[in-house]
């Protein structure tokens, strides 16, 4: 990726070649020795070195001045180096407050290393053991026909430590009768560790850009970069600058500040600025002690097409074919396998392979992306199949560039010969040629517009040629206006829509639209309030008027054991219905549970009471039930979720042992999250003397039940966590000790915790 500076850094030994380095050392002989903190530019480094005067000279080990900083252009010496015959080193040894005072040049510094990468978690995603049966039932009746159906999406997950099963189907009953399709049934474990992930069962191919992917039956190990969230796979900007004193660094991309922190006096660089894919601008701002500020602004292109350095990821396939998916439970034709890699040679050069064979069928082919810095990246791929038919090739580019505020874009895709992939088996053939290309522009006051051209040739040499526009913009208070014009070439045809959405408040929109084209009319209004996903009601209602004149409403309730969803709609007299329920039912930890459909993943809280109010990363999302259990649904897969409670919605008595906790919860799996607190019965205790004083503070108390030594507060006062039996204990404090013994109350309540004494303490004898 492009690599800025703001000053220039020399990158030699402080204005001398590295052998000046090896001059500096002198033959070890007897000295005066120091041990000094050691300070460059008026900056403590934390390095603690042993310093030798001998003959006049101060000297220090490379190790240590590496370790405060110092660049030594990698030389490593056998000996000591000579401080003051380093050129841009300045020396001072304070004796009285134990430092080592050096003043450096910014080319005699290492420069500082600033990660701006998001560190992965450490953690390893686990799971539970549990069963989701998800279920989405619909109900329609009086369409056209007069006919009336009902049709049901379903699946269901066993997900344990292990892994995890899955099976979808789907199932419709109409007046013509009715059938029951299995769609996927898959076992899928993976290991974070090596990021890789195996698949037995129903599952698609992996390929690249110009590859087709197949449904298959069989097994398939792959790469899968989501086990590791925090991971950046793509390559990222750099940056080099350089502060004379010390100050802070503030980056912006995109005008949004990702980034604050310190810079030490001398060069610093910052790596992997966080951006996403695409163009944008980075600005640096560095602010030194006395106020002054140094800005630079750069443009850097980011994209997906592209892997770190050293980094790579494969895909491997074996099985049969699957035929009539949707139609057929099981129908698997012939072998077949498949094969993707992938390898980030530099950061600028990613090169890729891809391989399918089977029965009288063999594919092979390769190629790569380059960026070409901020401008974009381009792309070039190239294959050969052989089949039954004969010899066939592929080739492939593609291009895309950004300088903001423009960007354009494009690919083409050409076949030869009797090409053939293992999709042309069970579907048509690879396309003749495929091009498409594009451009687009956004302004911040004037909106953005994009305008594209896609074109596509068969083999039977029909062909057919899109092109699109769309003009987009946003005003103040949320209104928005969007035209978009769709020209079929081949047909002669055009379409054109034009939109208008404007905010009622109180979160009710209401939009406009008119379309034409192909001969047809439409102008349809709508007022819509959208449905919060964590729950809630929403409708919307519309009219429409033109070559059809009609009117719909739907309405949306998300609830905390399901989502209803209902509509009804009237065109030209025809009125039609529709009706239906989605959901899931969670078995986890001995419990069930009935909610709105999961995605993501689950975790099941225990809380140890009823009513208490859960919190997923500070926000509530759930209140526990009367088993003081709550589940929380679409947690963030492989990644850390903080869960927790208050402490002050729990009883005044009650002890906490925890009140959050961070779980990594797999993909379609859940987790337990154990935050009740451990049954006690909590006193506070008041302890005296045989003299009817009390023991002094801060003695030490140890109970018969527990091997952990407590403390003694003021005033004699001693709390017991969990007073549940009769315990004895002593109490050793200067001069002498005493031993009593703690029944529990008879009357225990769950809002007070009881005090009990004064408790005699009986010296030198049993209590």
């Amino acid at each position: 990726m492009r690599r800025l500076s703001l000053l220039l850094v020399c990158g030699t030994l402080c204005g001398g070649a590295s052998a000046s380095i090896a001059s500096n050392v002198v033959p070890p002989s007897p000295g005066q020795k120091l041990i000094l903190d050691v300070w460059v530019n008026g900056v403590d480094t934390s390095v603690i070195a042993k310093i030798i005067k001998r003959d006049g000279l101060w000297l220090a080990s490379a190790a240590d001045l590496k370790d405060a900083g110092i660049n030594l252009n990698n030389a490593s010496p056998g000996g000591p180096v000579a401080l003051s015959k380093i050129d841009g080193l300045t020396v001072e040894v304070d004796q009285a407050d134990q430092r080592l005072m050096i003043e450096a040049r910014a080319d005699c510094l290492n420069p500082q290393i600033i990660e701006l990468r998001p560190s992965a978690s450490t953690s390893r995603p686990g799971s539970s053991s549990g069963v989701v049966a998800s279920y989405e039932v619909t109900g329609t009746a009086g369409d056209p026909n007069g006919s009336a159906g009902v049709d049901a999406l379903l699946g269901a997950d066993f997900f344990s430590p292990l892994g995890t099963l899955s099976t979808t189907g789907f199932s419709d009953t109409s007046n013509s009768g009715s059938r029951l399709v299995r769609l996927d049934s898959t076992a899928e474990w993976d290991d974070a560790s090596l990021l890789r992930r195996w698949v037995l069962g129903d599952s698609i191919s992996g390929g690249l850009a110009w590859s087709r992917s197949v449904r298959f039956g069989g097994f398939q190990m792959a790469t899968d970069f989501t086990l590791a969230p925090g991971l950046t796979t793509l390559p990222l900007p750099a940056f080099f600058g350089q502060s004379a004193v010390p100050g802070t660094v503030d980056v912006f991309v995109n005008s949004a500040r990702v980034f604050e922190g310190d810079v030490s006096p001398g060069p610093f660089e910052l790596h992997d600025l966080p951006v996403v894919t695409g163009d944008g601008q980075a600005t640096i701002v560095v602010r030194n002690v006395l106020g002054q500020e140094t800005t630079q602004t750069f443009s850097f292109y980011a994209s997906d097409a592209l892997l770190r350095e050293g980094l790579s990821s494969y895909d491997f396939d074996f099985g049969l074919l699957r035929r009539f998916y949707g139609e057929k439970n099981l129908d698997y034709g012939r072998p077949v396998a498949t094969g993707t890699y992938r390898y980030g040679l530099t950061d600028i050069l990613t090169l890729e392979t891809h391989t399918e064979g089977a029965a009288n069928l063999a594919l092979v082919g390769g190629g790569g992306s380059l960026a070409l810095g901020s401008f974009g990246v381009v792309g070039g791929d190239a294959a050969i199949s052989r089949n039954a038919l004969g010899t066939g090739e592929l080739y492939a580019v593609s291009f895309a560039s950004a300088s903001h505020p423009f960007g354009v874009f494009g690919s083409l895709t050409a076949t030869t010969g009797s090409y053939l992939d293992l999709a042309s088996l069970g579907g048509p053939a690879e396309a003749r040629l495929m091009t498409q290309l594009g451009a687009n522009a956004g302004f911040h006051r004037t909106g953005s517009v994009s305008v594209s051209w896609v074109g596509v040739k068969d083999m039977a040499t029909s062909a057919v040629q899109l092109i699109n526009a769309s003009y987009t913009l946003s005003f103040n208070q949320g209104w928005s206006f969007s035209a978009t014009g769709l020209h079929d070439c081949t047909n002669r045809s055009w379409a054109a829509e034009l939109s208008l959405s404007v905010p009622l408040g109180n979160n009710l929109f209401a939009s406009a639209s008119a379309q034409t084209g192909g001969g047809t009319k439409e102008r349809e209004a709508t007022v819509m309030r959208p449905t919060n996903p964590d729950g809630g009601f929403g409708y919307s209602i519309s009219a429409s008027a033109g070559d059809s004149n009609g009117a719909n409403g739907e309405a949306t309730y998300v609830g905390e054991h399901g989502t209803l969803d209902g509509a009804v709609s009237s065109v030209n007299g025809e009125t039609a219905g529709r009706i239906s329920a989605s959901g899931a039912f969670v078995f986890m930890n001995g419990a069930a549970f009935s909610t709105r459909n999961p995605e993501g993943a689950l975790a099941l809280v225990e809380t140890g009471q009823p009513d208490i109010p859960v919190y997923l990363e500070n926000r509530q999302v759930a209140r526990s039930d009367s088993d003081g259990e709550a589940l929380l649904t679409n947690l963030t897969a492989n990644a850390p979720n903080r869960i927790s409670v208050e402490a002050t919605d729990y009883s005044f008595s009650t002890v906490m042992n925890a009140t959050e906790q961070i779980v990594v919860p797999r993909r379609q799996s859940g987790v337990v999250a154990d935050l009740a607190p451990a049954p006690s019965r909590p006193a506070l205790v008041t302890l005296e003397l045989d003299n009817g004083l009390n023991p002094p503070a801060g003695a030490e108390v140890r109970l018969s039940n527990s091997p952990t030594a407590l403390p003694l507060g003021h005033h004699g006062q001693l709390f017991v966590t969990d007073l549940e039996k009769a315990v004895s204990g002593v109490v050793t404090f200067p001069g002498g000790s005493c031993l009593f013994q703690l029944v529990p109350p008879r009357e225990a309540s769950s809002q007070i915790i009881p005090r009990i004494g004064p408790v005699r303490c009986y010296a030198g004898r049993s209590a």
